[in-house]
């Protein structure tokens, strides 16, 4: 569902040149990991944060979300920043703030992305 719906999202947003990264990561353990929930990191660099609000008003997002919230236990944990280091230094332009999002999804495992 992730990638039929948000992939095509994500590739018209960067193109437009509103993200300059955007990765979705499933955890393989941490801190907070509970018997049949898989996590996942959602990590995004917009160009600001209107950027990151024209994602989520977006009628494409808003749909898909709709479905990926039933799939989620718990709401999701979210933080937006600015970048303080990072290593190897970057060669293409470095766009900021960036957001992270931890989604829960009960009974994911394997290879099934929400």
């Amino acid at each position: 569902m992730f990638e039929a719906e948000e992939i095509p999202i994500w590739e018209d947003f960067t193109r437009r040149g509103r993200f300059s990264e955007a990765q979705l990561v499933r955890a393989a353990g941490g801190s907070e990991g509970r018997s049949g929930i898989q996590d996942y990191l959602l990590h995004i660099v917009a160009a600001d944060h209107d950027a990151h609000e024209e994602h989520d008003s977006d009628p494409r997002f808003r749909a898909f979300l709709a479905k990926a919230e039933k799939l989620q236990p718990e709401p999701p944990l979210v933080w937006f920043g600015d970048t303080i280091f990072e290593r190897p230094p970057f060669r293409r332009p470095r766009l900021a703030p960036f957001g992270i999002a931890t989604l829960r999804a009960l009974g994911a495992t394997g290879s099934k992305v929400l």
